[in-house]
């Protein structure tokens, strides 16, 4: 009976201990689920933030350029104007934006004289709008792209109204880039309306700062771009909500209170109070207050407590078991107690060894001199081994986990083709990813690499989610590689390219000129006279002479034009962008015809030669291959030559 109520006993402390125990644990594992998920929803809120900010200051320096143009020639005309912000949009200085403009600011007394000149510029039902008498007016003078949405707001009177008028005094008195409130565009239509914001920088005489106490007395007007905000945050934040951002919502107040007449963006209606995953942050730009307000749009998808629900059920599920064993098997304690044992010295074994097998495998790794990366695609978190770091001249005391630490240091002209290709392997089309490209060392310099990955884990949907991969820097292979390339296609008497080269580079122009990317045409140049030289002055003189003709037919043509020696006394110009008509054809052959025949010194003697050019210009309505347009340039060359020498013939 007493080993019965002791058993009893142990029982009921077991199911007492068991379940704290698994309520515990499945208290823990709930409690850093949450912070994962707030870390990561940290982490993608910050990046929303810093790209707000950043765009914001760039827009403030392209209108301090544009400020900069008006200010240095207070007469620039409107073609000026237009071709200034044209070049803005080529070179994408500016996206997302409604325009950018020159708003004047002017006396009363100057209303009329401004308005006249401005008719008589072409405008003649033009006016100054809202009309009424004041002491002061702006007016709306240049704002590009001159569309039908912007010609609204030709001659808008932006100073007459209190919102744009605050923003506009305080760009003017401060010297810095100034951001309205919550406006309503002079743009908008009834069928489309959007909460509008501007940004002004003001423009002085003389160009410098004035004092501050005489800075509205110098004032000349403001550099301004209008903002639609729906337009401008979704334009910045496109790539961001394709990816982890489709999951957040977002909305910008103006000012430090959330409240919906200060909404510039986002319509959520939502209570934050009980949200785990919520977040606000102030974006200050030169004095003015932007409030984000971020939170998730579902929490029970990202915060998962599958694992938390798991420990604790089973962990109550192994209590009752134990208990029922107690209970049924007196005599079972002590075998439980060896299995516990056992059990305990075999996950603690398994884990020395998992650690030690992880040691080694750092080390082997970092010994190879390569740099291994390993990459969570999910969360964009990048694992960079030692050895990584070492190549691009990185501390080595600490791991980087940011991805943009790798896209940051890629050659503007290779990331295109370098995230293509990685695409194409994330989304099935290649079996693996490998490319050769440049990135650059800590110091400045430019490493050539070979870069090397594959995906190692899917969900169960196929989508990929880490990646892993090697990077070698291949910079000294790179350079022998070219040194033997270039000597192998280089013809050694003259220095031009020769007939190898011109068999390498014709298949990628034909590719071009297809795809309408450019037009083309091959000159097949023959030396006339030349082997009387040879056989009457000698080989020498023979050299000398398809030197120097080598070099002046080299300059009659352009830098992306190509001139090839491709045997004997015969060249091959490949000469690009050429239009349309045949008139720059024959300008350019009958100035090779010239360069070739223009007498040579060797020796006190004036030796000399001339050409015979047969063309083709390619026809991308009728594509042909590389040997093709030489074998019809040829033949237009002994045309040419059988009408008479030192002439051209052109066919298409």
């Amino acid at each position: 009976m007493r080993k019965l109520f002791i058993n009893q006993y142990a029982s009921l402390v077991v199911v007492i201990l068991g379940s704290l125990f698994s309520l515990a644990v499945g208290y823990f594992s709930y409690t850093a689920e949450l912070e994962r998920a707030r870390a990561t929803f940290l982490f993608n809120t910050e990046q929303v933030e810093t790209q707000l900010a950043e765009r914001l200051q760039s827009y403030a320096l392209v209108l301090r350029g544009a400020a900069g143009l008006i200010s240095v020639s207070e007469n620039v005309t409107r073609q000026e104007w237009q071709r200034y912000t044209e070049k803005l949009r080529v070179n994408e200085s500016i996206t997302q934006v409604q325009g950018i403009g020159f708003a004047k600011f002017m006396a009363a007394a100057e209303l009329g004289p401004h308005q006249d000149k401005t008719r008589a510029e072409g405008f003649p039902d033009y006016q100054v709008f809202p009309a009424g008498e004041r002491d002061y007016y702006s007016s709306v003078t240049y704002l590009e792209p001159f569309n039908e949405s912007n010609q609204r707001a030709f001659g808008y009177d932006m100073y007459s109204e209190p919102v744009r008028r605050e923003a506009m005094q305080r760009a003017a008195r401060s010297g810095r880039a100034a951001v309205t409130g919550k406006v309503e565009l002079v743009q908008e239509t009834d069928e489309f309306r959007q909460v509008g914001t501007l940004m002004y920088v003001a423009i002085y005489k003389d160009s410098a700062l004035p004092p501050r106490d005489e800075r509205m007395q110098k004032l000349l007007g403001w550099a301004y771009s209008p903002f639609w905000m729906e337009d401008l945050v979704d334009g910045i934040l496109h790539d961001w909500t394709a990816a982890e951002g489709a999951s957040i919502e977002l909305t910008i107040y103006d000012g430090l209170q959330a409240n919906q007449e200060t909404q510039l963006y986002g319509n959520f209606a939502r209570d934050t109070e009980d949200r785990k995953l919520h977040r606000q942050a102030v974006i200050d730009f030169n004095g003015t207050h932007w409030l984000l307000d971020f939170t998730h749009k579902n929490e029970k998808a990202v915060i998962r407590t599958e694992n938390a629900l798991i420990f604790t059920l089973g962990g109550m599920l192994l209590t009752f078991v134990l208990t029922g064993l107690l209970l049924s098997v007196g005599n079972a304690r002590n075998r439980a107690q060896a299995l516990a044992q056992k059990l305990t010295s075999d996950l603690r074994e398994r884990t020395q060894q998992l650690i030690e097998t992880e040691e080694r495998w750092h080390f082997a790794v970092d010994a190879t001199g390569s740099g291994v990366w390993d990459w969570n695609i999910e969360t964009d978190e990048v694992y960079y081994s030692l050895g990584w770091r070492h190549i691009f001249g990185l501390a080595q005391d600490a791991d980087a986990v940011e991805l943009s630490e790798w896209k940051r240091r890629i050659h503007p002209e290779d990331k295109a083709e370098v995230f293509d290709l990685i695409q194409q392997h994330l989304a099935g089309k290649k079996s693996s990813y490998e490319h050769e490209y440049r990135m650059q060392h800590e110091a400045g310099y430019w490493l050539w690499v070979h870069d090397r990955g594959r995906v190692v884990a899917y969900s169960g949907d196929e989508r990929p989610l880490r990646m892993i991969g090697s990077v070698e820097d291949i910079s000294t292979e790179k350079r022998h590689r070219d040194e033997l390339t270039i000597a192998a296609e280089s013809d050694k008497l003259t220095g031009l390219p020769n007939r190898a080269y011109l068999q390498r580079i014709l298949p990628e122009i034909i590719r071009k000129a297809t795809n309408r990317e450019l037009k083309f045409a091959v000159f097949y140049i023959d030396l006339d006279r030349f082997k009387p030289v040879n056989d009457t002055v000698g080989h020498e003189a023979g050299d000398v002479v398809l030197c120097r003709v080598a070099e002046k037919m080299l300059a009659e043509l352009r830098e992306h034009d190509h001139l090839v020696r491709v045997g004997g006394d015969e060249f091959v110009a490949v000469v690009n962008h050429i239009g349309n008509g045949d008139d720059i054809l024959k300008q350019l052959a009958s100035r090779l015809i010239a360069a070739a025949s223009a007498p040579v010194g060797f020796k006190g003697d004036q030796l000399q030669v001339s050409a015979t050019i047969g063309i083709v210009r390619f026809d991308a309505e009728k594509p042909r291959s590389g040997p093709d347009i030489l074998r019809r340039a040829d033949e237009a060359m002994y045309i040419a030559k059988n009408t008479e020498r030192g002439s051209f013939h052109i066919l298409d």
